[in-house]
């Protein structure tokens, strides 16, 4: 299926991405900020470089990933057994996998580093995402969908739900076919209301590299929808160059404004992450650490992505995710 993805992606027989300037109009419309600069001038928060300027938010999911499946190690050890992103489109959804990846490392972030007391549980599951687009046919836009998960929808998880006013409905597997056959009539409203129950607290616009750039030193990460395609093979520090145009939605998760880096390449490297499973090839190992980057991702040059995502490119802050249950205890009587 990678190869296939790859194939249908370059040739243009796949269109993941649409426009539509409505749902863009609505979007901006039930947006508090405008940009994510403006965010930054109303707290008067224009971050300097932080610690040694490398920011890896994938090391939250695969730390939630591991907890949730009992695997214990370092960072390092982590990134090598976990793959966090496993999943293979099978159709032109992948403005859905990127608001998913994008839903998960803003849960992951708000578990390990803001110290929600929330469960992780599993994955976002991308079919009510992708069930919104409005339309029968292939692609969706990407302000829609961002809105679904911040507003008219939310988010589920990938396991099986037993819904009042629809019955069961199992997510606990990537199937495509599901969020097909929404697209023309809609996510059933007894399902938007799960959703509804769990979404991302706010979301806002990223057009710049500077903005880029404060949003990886406060703590997030960004992705959207452009026409940027990419090489098949990473460098040896996991460095792809721009290949083709795609009609494609990607997330980014990893950001690196050291040093040394901008000395070798002359701007700082951000870090996108495809949704087509292991696709491309190339060393993964973060140079100077023992850290892998995740299977089917690969470093690219941040001045040449901001160009490319200028119009369509997103922040996600906070989530209202899933609560910790509580443990029950007896205390010192047998009774309680």
């Amino acid at each position: 299926m990678t190869q296939l993805n790859y194939d249908n992606y370059s040739s243009g027989r796949w269109v993941g991405t649409v426009e539509d300037p409505e749902s863009e109009e609505i979007y901006d419309d039930n947006s508090t900020y405008s940009s994510f600069g403006q965010i930054c001038d109303s707290v008067t928060q224009w971050s300097p470089m932080v610690s040694d300027g490398l920011y890896l938010p994938f090391l939250a999911v695969i730390r939630c990933e591991a907890k949730e499946k009992g695997v214990t190690g370092t960072d390092a050890e982590l990134s090598e057994k976990i793959n966090a992103w496993p999943e293979s489109q099978t159709t032109g959804d992948c403005v859905s996998h990127f608001v998913r990846g994008a839903c998960d490392c803003a849960r992951a972030l708000d578990l390990e580093h803001d110290g929600d007391y929330e469960r992780w549980e599993t994955r976002t599951a991308t079919e009510p995402i992708y069930g919104h687009r409005g339309h029968r046919g292939a692609g969706a836009n990407c302000s829609r969908l961002v809105h679904f998960v911040r507003s008219s929808g939310g988010m589920l998880l990938r396991q099986s739900y037993d819904i009042d006013g629809f019955g069961k409905l199992d997510l606990s597997k990537y199937d495509a076919s599901v969020g097909i056959r929404w697209g023309g009539s809609g996510v059933p409203s007894s399902i938007v209301n799960e959703c509804k129950k769990h979404q991302v607290t706010d979301s806002v616009r990223v057009s710049t590299k500077e903005e880029i750039l404060q949003a990886y030193r406060q703590g997030h990460m960004v992705g959207g929808c452009s026409s940027l395609g990419l090489s098949r093979n990473r460098n040896e520090d996991g460095v792809s160059e721009a290949k083709g145009s795609w009609a494609h939605a990607m997330l980014t998760h990893g950001l690196d404004e050291r040093e040394e880096t901008l000395s070798k390449y002359g701007c700082p490297l951000i870090l996108i992450q495809n949704s087509w499973g292991a696709w491309n090839n190339g060393p993964r190992k973060i140079r100077g650490t023992d850290i892998l980057i995740p299977k089917g991702s690969c470093w690219f040059k941040l001045d040449s992505y901001a160009k490319y995502y200028k119009s369509s490119c997103f922040c996600f802050t906070e989530t209202r995710g899933w609560k910790a249950i509580k443990p029950i205890t007896i205390g010192s009587s047998p009774f309680g």
